[in-house]
């Protein structure tokens, strides 16, 4: 069994979860803070200097945080998978 490449998955991760929450936020901004209010504040929780105010400057700054975290997660649940995988028989 193939193993995964613990930096690619751990960049992939961080890229999709960043982009998640800056999307979350213009979409927060595009609607005058009517969609997302909720996931806004819980990640605003986890990630200080972030604010849940939406725009384009607060959600740069949840991306950086976001591709940050992802990362590590990403890169931690490869290694897992690498650990537990075994290799096919033959």
């Amino acid at each position: 069994m193939q193993k995964l490449s613990i930096l690619a998955f751990g960049a992939a991760v961080g890229i999709l979860w960043g982009a998640s929450i800056f999307l979350l936020s213009l979409l927060y901004a595009a609607t005058g803070g009517t969609y997302g209010w909720d996931w806004l504040q819980l990640i605003a929780s986890c990630y200080p200097g972030f604010a849940a105010s939406g725009g384009v400057v607060d959600g740069l700054v949840g991306f950086g945080y976001g591709l940050l975290d992802g990362f590590v997660w990403g890169a931690l649940l490869a290694w897992l998978y690498n650990r537990l995988v075994r290799p096919a028989r033959a």
